[in-house]
């Protein structure tokens, strides 16, 4: 046999998987990327028309990140692929051996390597430089933001907590809650500056010059009225890119970093060698996974796959922490994880080419009463359905809801593996650097996951309904139902049983569960990262328009700052939980008088709660949306409304290519329903960054990518052949 036409055909093979293997992690991690996006804008309260062009800029980032996961899915499918149809048993009986693999597998791995080396030395360095000029532009809007008169007031990211206010006559306000007192400070004259010295970040600076205002110490030895020249305030524009932590050499050339010889410099440049490189190992690693004869073995499957991501990018982000410690020998051990993996998957390979052989245990455990016992149960059931004719229609939904919750729960697993890697790569230096154990992320890791299951659970329902409808299509067991009278919605309506509880089980989880998890995650946010959560600081400040005092907001008291005129209100508010009055300092003045009336101040119960969205109930939120409406916390109530009705939505997209030629597979049925998942996930999060910055009225936050996904799925009816 031509040995081109060979290595063509298996090389044809891996292209495909590899090609679909990117758009899926790629697609996945840009969703990510996407969420990390919209929560920077609007902490900035930056215009959304920046989330697309950022959002570009992650590309190679991404890409970088997804070539290695791609490249073993690909050697580890189409390899398996090829086992399955016997075309390996065929070419092995014409004498081809080993070059059977390891021919295409130099090629791929030279194109791979060389696509991710341009990739990292030169695309990614050069949009962290785009990034920065960027910010740029992103602070001259900002100081518009910032100093527009009449607007809302401003939580400012940072310790001390400082919030802005620009009165509608022009006055600056500045209120700041710090350790030892609380101070409210007004200015009518202010100069800003523009620092980009910081390649990760770039920072708006406000001077405000002839400052007045009043200072309430903590410890009561009594007020302070203050009078100073100049008032300097910083505003980091934090708003960039990025799927591992990113260090201050990331948009440095590989030439300079040679120069280098700093810890952070050498993991740098350990990073752009060696993620390249490991494309080449992970595709050898891959091919020996779905190697296997078919009568014997069909492969590791996707589990070992997962399983050999996972276990190397945690030894690499190990390293690299330890590497960034000072530890410089780490360096060579970064650049050796590639070369080990091309060993081991030699190694694998070599054995799974050697001929078929069954390995006996040293011990066997005897389970013969066990299965003897679930035999009799089995048995009981049948001679129940055959003396009850009228249960005989219980076999269809008991059969269709199997199989529905197996394709499902398979997807929901995969998700749930690839959710795992992302966190651990994003908190492993803060858990080494912090001395934190293993099992605290875990726990993080759990508690983290119902925000995480309100993005997954409508993709795994689409995905699982149309890997079920595909499944049997291909074994004829769809042809059977038809042949038996049994129409679409009949066999769909069988399994409701499994797909309602899914359905309800999403509703519970996003109004009941995520509220729960997201106390436990601010918690586990303070130990791991030896710090508060990056947008807590804004979620403490809170707005109640009704009355117009913004609030800080601590676990035993709360300072208020009324935003009228100096002279029209006091300028400090006390409260404390359970108080019937606060206390207030007016302007001038040298101590704390008896002030509004908590009635007055706050009108409804709920609004002495927590004002983050995630940690309140839904009947809390629609309390506070009476009170204190913003567009942030409206989106989230209507998301609880309505988003448990995405599944559905999305499988009536997709539902007229959901049933395969027996022929050319279920390839195709499942890349179409992966690009309908992305792009309804984009437009999530498209419609609802705009509405909660104000863009577009709330509802459509939630209800416009309904609507896009049901009217697709209305125009595509008519394919629909079954």
């Amino acid at each position: 046999m031509n040995s081109q036409i060979l290595s063509r055909y298996v090389l044809k093979a891996w292209l495909g998987y590899l090609l679909g293997a990117l758009l899926l992690f790629g697609g996945l991690l840009l969703i990510h990327e996407t969420v990390n996006l919209t929560k920077g804008l609007l902490a900035e309260r930056a215009s959304f028309k920046w989330l697309p062009i950022f959002l570009s800029l992650a590309v190679p980032e991404v890409l970088g990140l997804v070539l290695p996961m791609a490249a073993i899915f690909a050697g580890l499918l189409g390899t398996q692929q090829l086992a399955q149809g016997s075309e390996l048993v065929a070419a092995q009986g014409l004498g081809t051996g080993s070059r059977i693999f390891y021919k295409p597998w130099l090629v791929m791995s030279f194109g791979l390597v060389l696509l991710a080396s341009l990739n990292a030395h030169v695309l990614i360095p050069a949009s962290y430089k785009v990034q920065s000029g960027l910010r740029a532009r992103l602070a001259e809007e900002a100081k518009q933001r910032f100093l527009r008169p009449g607007a809302p007031p401003i939580p400012l990211q940072g310790d001390p907590a400082q919030a802005l206010w620009t009165s509608p006559e022009g006055q600056v306000h500045i209120l700041e809650v710090n350790a030892k007192g609380v101070q409210h400070l007004v200015s009518d004259r202010v100069s800003w500056r523009w620092d980009a010295s910081d390649g990760n970040q770039s920072t708006l600076n406000l001077r405000l010059d002839e400052v007045s205002g009043s200072y309430l110490p903590r410890d009561g030895s009594g007020a302070v009225q203050l009078r100073q020249a100049v008032q300097n305030i910083s505003f980091p524009i934090k708003i960039s890119t990025g799927q591992l932590p990113s260090t201050h050499y990331r948009n440095a050339s590989t030439v300079q970093l040679w120069g280098m010889a700093d810890a952070e410099s050498r993991a740098e440049l350990a990073r752009r060698i060696s993620l390249p490189l490991l494309a080449a190992g992970l595709l050898l690693m891959g091919i020996g996974l779905g190697y296997g004869h078919p009568r014997f073995q069909r492969g590791s499957g996707l589990s070992g796959g997962l399983g050999v991501m996972v276990l190397y990018y945690v030894v690499y982000r190990t390293l690299e922490n330890r590497l960034i410690s000072g530890n410089i020998l780490m360096f060579w051990l970064i650049l050796l994880l590639p070369l080990i993996l091309v060993v081991l998957g030699y190694l694998n390979l070599s054995r799974r080419m050697r001929p078929h052989w069954t390995w006996e245990p040293p011990f066997r455990i005897d389970l013969t009463p066990v299965w003897k016992f679930f035999g009799k149960l089995e048995s009981a059931d049948k001679a129940g359905i055959v003396a009850a004719p009228s249960r005989a229609s219980g076999i269809l939904g008991a059969w269709s809801r199997r199989l529905w919750l197996r394709t499902w729960g398979g997807v929901l697993a995969t998700l749930l593996l690839l959710h795992l890697l992302i966190e651990y790569s994003s908190v492993a230096g803060d858990l080494s650097a912090n001395h934190r154990p293993l099992w605290e992320f875990f726990v993080y890791w759990f508690w983290r996951l119902p925000n995480f299951m309100i993005t997954a659970l409508p993709i795994t329902f689409m995905l699982g309904t149309v890997l079920a409808l595909s499944a049997a299509t291909l074994s004829n067991e769809w042809v059977a139902l038809r042949t038996g009278g049994v129409s679409l919605w009949q066999w769909i309506w069988r399994a409701r049983a499994a797909w309602l509880t899914v359905l309800a089980g999403t509703f519970l989880l996003m109004n009941l569960a995520v509220p729960a998890g997201e106390v436990h995650v601010r918690q586990l946010q303070r130990r791991i990262f030896n710090r508060a959560d990056r947008s807590a600081s804004a979620k403490t400040w809170q707005y109640l328009g009704a009355t117009g005092v913004l609030w800080y907001i601590e676990p035993e008291v709360r300072w208020g700052f009324p935003l009228k005129t100096p002279g029209s209100a006091p300028s400090v508010l006390l409260w404390r939980p359970g108080s019937l009055f606060s206390e207030g300092l007016s302007w001038g003045g040298f101590g704390l008088r008896q002030g509004p009336g908590t009635q007055e101040l706050f009108p409804e119960a709920s609004l002495m709660g927590t004002p983050v969205p995630e940690e309140n109930s839904t009947m809390n939120l629609m309390r506070w949306q009476k009170w204190a409406y913003e567009p942030a916390r409206a989106t989230h109530l209507w998301a609880r409304f309505l988003n448990w009705l995405a599944g559905p939505c999305l499988v009536l997209a997709v539902l007229p290519r959901a049933f395969p030629n027996p022929r050319s597979g279920r390839g195709g049925a499942l890349a179409y329903a992966l690009i309908g998942g992305l792009v309804f996930l984009g437009l999530q999060l498209l419609f609802n960054g705009a509405a909660q910055a104000g863009e577009i009225p709330a509802v459509w936050g939630a209800l416009g990518p309904l609507l896009v996904a049901l009217a697709a799925g209305a125009t595509q009816l008519r394919h629909l052949r079954t």
